[in-house]
């Protein structure tokens, strides 16, 4: 496909990661190639090679990987780096996020033009200093788990327990999510099987 140019380099180095991992996800990622876009096919090649991994090993890994870096740059700015487990930075960004988007409309509403990537950092403040309103925000994790693994414990043929849009947790790591969840009366939304 690349030869014949109906693949462009990125495409065919993204397939060929994902098909190396799982070889059954070819003709998905070759489908995915010829109608969604370059990062969208990067996305899915990089699930497919996450899948492939042992669940508890892959969390062990993530867990020894995990980091926060900051510096300050040429212009005087903090800036930061972090890495996070799937269930952790999934809370993190959802709860920036939805601090973000408040901060968004309440400027666009006063005639504020600034960029929505500059409320998401103002909303980063607030939120680990304390100020402004609003930063009660609740973390929204989708998890999605096979019954049948939930209730074995593992993962069998043709089931998942994943971070949605994000990749795999260990089944015992969904199980302690759900319950804090409870514990925190935060049951889950929705719950589908």
């Amino acid at each position: 496909a690349l030869r014949s140019g109906a693949l462009s380099g990125d495409q065919a180095n993204a397939v060929a990661k994902g098909a190396k991992a799982d070889p059954d996800a070819l003709e998905g990622l070759l489908e995915t190639a010829r109608t969604k876009s370059v990062t969208q096919l990067r996305d899915e090649a990089r699930q497919v090679e996450l899948r492939s991994k042992d669940a508890d090993d892959l969390f062990k890994r993530q867990r020894r990987a995990r980091s926060l870096a900051t510096w300050v740059d040429d212009l005087g700015m903090v800036c930061g780096r972090f890495r996070l487990t799937p269930e952790e930075g999934t809370a993190v960004r959802s709860v920036i996020e939805a601090q973000g988007q408040r901060l968004h409309r309440i400027a666009r509403r006063s005639g504020i033009t600034d960029p929505y990537e500059a409320h998401l950092a103002d909303a980063l403040v607030e939120l680990v200093t304390g100020k402004g309103k609003g930063t009660g925000s609740r973390a929204e994790v989708v998890v999605d788990v096979s019954l049948g693994a939930l209730w074995r414990g593992a993962i069998g043929e043709g089931e998942v327990c994943e971070v949605r849009g994000v990749g795999p947790i260990p089944v015992w790591r969904a199980k302690e999510i759900l319950e804090n969840a409870k514990s925190r009366r935060a049951a889950p939304a929705m719950c589908e099987c």
